[in-house]
């Protein structure tokens, strides 16, 4: 069996290489960087380098394709936010090999910080108290608050523009491009899940405390 891990600048991708590799298969990496951290690992018989999607998203995904039909792959694994791109096209891809990847409607609102927290209170899961953030006018609402609050853009990851404490968040400029929400602030040990799922069933999973902040 042949797998296709996209995203092989990530950590979590060279991760997926190695237990690809113990199973049996034959790795394959590709990327739109050209030294991708995939690209030394002995676990990859082979590494690609790819058009950035963000810029030319025919060609990415043309190139996935072609190095579908050349190498007989049997299964397409993204690793990152490229999935947006790949679900995006489906269709095409899935002509050809199967695609571990959900339709973009369901990516979408799960990345979605705002959608996520709403999603999961549905689902009786205990969530911290959320505000949807649309203008400086809701920031400001905040002010004044004894509350301690997280603030974070809707999409984001490893917390790079995100916000802790009280009171003074002015640098923090939500509009219709770029929306935030307020998350109750909670004391506790911070963990990271990474989960996989086949219909509906969780296959693989991952907990961890993050090292660095």
């Amino acid at each position: 069996m042949r797998v296709l891990i996209t995203g092989s600048r990530s950590y979590a991708a060279l991760e997926m290489a190695r237990r690809f590799k113990e199973a049996g298969w034959d790795v394959y990496a590709a990327d739109s960087v050209r030294f991708p951290v995939c690209r030394g690992s002995g676990a990859v018989t082979q590494s690609f380098l790819l058009p950035s999607p963000r810029r030319d998203l025919r060609g990415f995904v043309d190139g996935l394709i072609r190095i579908i039909q050349r190498y007989r792959i049997d299964l397409l694994m993204p690793s990152s936010e490229e999935i947006f791109y790949i679900a995006s096209r489906l269709g095409p891809l899935r002509n050809h090999c199967r695609v571990y990847c959900d339709a973009l409607e369901k990516l979408v609102r799960l990345h979605n910080k705002w959608e996520f927290s709403r999603l999961a209170a549905g689902c009786r899961v205990q969530t911290p108290a959320t505000i949807l953030l649309t203008s400086q006018e809701d920031v400001e609402r905040l002010e004044g608050s004894e509350k301690r609050y997280v603030l974070k853009p809707v999409y984001g990851r490893f917390a790079a523009r995100n916000r802790f404490g009280s009171g003074d968040f002015r640098d923090v400029r939500p509009d219709k491009d770029d929306l935030w929400i307020a998350q109750e602030y909670v004391q506790g040990a911070e963990y990271c899940s990474y989960h996989l799922a086949v219909e509906g069933e969780i296959r693989a999973h991952a907990c961890y405390r993050p090292v660095y902040r």
